[in-house]
């Protein structure tokens, strides 16, 4: 006896559409459970671990790769074994780090796939009135919902008529839902269908209950919100940038050509605090404040001015008295003095003198300045300068110099293009995280009489929990025996 075998199907092969069906939907459902979202809050605390335990590379330095390659490597040099991976990680550079982007892409499908559900369970819900109207079928066979939303479905006969199930049903929803009882239309019966009788009533009661309703318009902001706010950092991350300035002495400059960015701490005016300039894409703002930390914003930039290191400005009075070694004399001049005892020289070379200023390590904002003259050992003038009060010093010919101390200012500068885009998110989150709070919710339920003046009671829910809630409900108002009004909930989920 011959026996037809089937032909074995090559290990390349293509798996059956039933197959890939049921991995997509595996897959599908994996990106809706808590997994991916612990996985990405985890790997954010992480990121944000790494940014406050390790130095981060300056913003400054991405736009020069050879610097910026030295001063990672330098960097890493300095945390032995673990410098290595922590530099490959990105750990150094968080903003650029391949775990950044990883993070981000994760973030950006959890939240299309969450974005996908909610708009499905809006869908269903707004499907729902419609369904009530449709023809009733054979007793006990549920209306289809929208595919795309599970669907939890209970069967249960409750020894009730169907109007008895009806008004337990209405007393024990009122409180809590929204309640629509329409009127089922009617079909003819398959015998009288070809003869044109008359329609004969479909005895059917149909009830849909619903619980905040209106906040399932809500709930699809949440996921979109994150979508907003990855969308923001992907744009502050490619277009953005961030530059922090040295520590600006009175009369200092700084520029990046490349960000478009102009920092100026002008001459001190008598006891008034430092003033900032700056100039981001165009835009320009002064800023003068006598706290140590002032924040500010100018268009799509994020400024933090800080009075940083104690500083000196030296002023003659308009005449070119001032110079450092190998530079031009000048009317004034900045000094910063990075740490107590840090001290600087200045030529006086019309008065063929020079000056020595040191950062006394006894005070904080104090100072000692000392005259030298061509030939003198010793200085021939002595004066101690603290904030706020300025010091002038007599030169010859009744020209005085006039000592200023102050501080020096270091700004940061932080372009975040799309910014808006991040606050539009967060009140989408919050929107969406107050219509999760409502929990909106519906109850589809189909009554029919069932022999022995029982009721076949067909109850759809998105919700397990809502349909268990149901049961135990009945059980309590129609006092029957628990197994009779609490089966088991069959949960379909169609594929994604």
């Amino acid at each position: 006896m011959l026996r037809s075998a089937s032909p074995r199907q090559p290990d390349n092969a293509p798996a059956p559409p039933a197959i890939r069906l049921r991995r997509t939907g595996s897959l599908w459902r994996w990106l809706h459970g808590p997994w991916p979202l612990l996985f990405s809050a985890l790997l954010g605390f992480l990121l944000l671990l790494a940014t406050w335990l390790l130095p981060q590379l300056p913003g400054q330095l991405s736009d020069e790769p050879a610097t910026a390659s030295r001063w990672l490597a330098a960097t890493a040099a300095g945390y032995g074994v673990w410098g290595g991976i922590y530099q490959a990680l990105g750990l150094f550079n968080v903003v650029h780090s391949p775990l950044l982007a990883a993070l981000l892409a994760l973030i950006a499908v959890v939240a299309a796939v969450h974005l996908a559900r909610e708009l499905a369970r809006l869908r269903q819900f707004t499907q729902l009135t419609a369904a009530l109207t449709r023809p009733a079928g054979e007793p006990g066979d549920p209306l289809m919902l929208s595919p795309g939303e599970p669907v939890a479905r209970w069967r249960s006969v409750l020894p009730a008529s169907p109007a008895d199930v009806m008004d337990h049903l209405r007393g024990h929803l009122a409180a809590d839902y929204v309640l629509q009882q329409p009127q089922v239309p009617a079909l003819p019966r398959p015998e009288s269908a070809t003869n044109g009788a008359a329609l004969i009533p479909v005895p059917e009661q149909r009830l849909l209950a619903l619980r905040h309703a209106r906040a399932v318009y809500l709930m699809p902001l949440l996921p979109l919100g994150l979508l907003l706010i990855v969308a923001a950092i992907w744009l502050a991350l490619v277009f953005g940038w961030q530059v922090t300035t040295p520590a600006l002495a009175p009369g200092d400059a700084y520029r990046s050509v490349n960000q478009g960015l102009t920092v100026h701490h002008p001459a001190p005016s008598g006891a008034a605090p430092p003033v900032a300039e700056i100039t981001v894409g165009g835009a320009t703002r002064q800023i003068a404040s006598a706290a140590d930390v002032t924040h500010f914003g100018l268009g799509d930039a994020s400024i933090t001015v800080r009075r940083t290191i104690p500083a000196l400005w030296l002023s003659s009075e308009g005449a070119a008295l001032l110079a450092q070694p190998d530079t031009t004399p000048v009317a004034a001049l900045g000094l910063v003095f990075p740490t107590p005892g840090s001290e600087e020289s200045v030529l006086l070379p019309d008065e063929v003198a020079g000056l020595r200023l040191v950062r006394r390590t006894d005070l904080p904002d104090a100072f000692m300045v000392e005259l030298y003259r061509s030939a003198d050992v010793q200085p021939s003038l002595r004066a101690e300068v603290s904030a706020p009060e300025p010091v002038t010093i007599p030169l010859n010919d009744g020209r005085t110099l006039q000592v200023t101390p102050t501080r020096a200012l270091q700004v940061d500068v932080r372009y975040l293009p799309g910014l808006w885009i991040a606050w539009l998110g967060m009140a989408a989150i919050l929107a969406g995280a107050a219509g999760a709070w409502l929990r909106p919710a519906y109850l589809l339920l189909q009554l029919s009489p069932w022999p022995g003046a029982a009721t076949l009671l067909v109850a759809q829910a998105a919700s397990r929990a809502d349909l268990e809630a149901l049961a135990a409900g009945l059980e309590r108002s129609l006092d029957t025996p628990h197994a009779e009004t609490q089966p088991a909930v069959s949960t379909a989920t169609p594929p994604p």
